[in-house]
């Protein structure tokens, strides 16, 4: 699988002040998008945290996520269509921790 992550290496913490959007699409313009975190270590609460959205109408796909207590990997979501899946991770002015990693893959429909 392909991976995309919050900027930081895994010995390095994100930054601060952030508010970052990744969308995934499928290559094929036909297939799902199937989301797993295999790394995850933000600040608690609402202060930092990651929430994945369905491009194809904006819905929300769980709940957000904060912490650093889930076991790994943990499967984020499948988009409901070809639309594909959008990731928002925002962190605030302080306390930063070593941050996430996200496998992606195309699944048939």
């Amino acid at each position: 699988p392909a991976a995309f992550t919050d900027g930081s290496a895994p010995a390095a913490n994100y930054a601060p002040y952030t508010s970052c959007t990744w969308d995934v699409r499928p290559a094929d313009g036909a297939s799902l998008v199937k989301l797993t975190l295999t790394r995850f270590a933000v600040e608690s609460g609402e202060y930092d945290f990651l929430q994945v959205f369905d491009l194809a109408d904006g819905s929300p796909v769980g709940a957000a996520l904060s912490g650093d207590t889930f076991a790994m990997p943990l499967e984020l979501g499948v988009s409901s269509s070809a639309a594909g899946l959008s990731v928002l991770f925002v962190s605030d002015f302080s306390v930063e921790f070593s941050g996430w990693e996200i496998e992606y893959v195309q699944v048939p429909p």
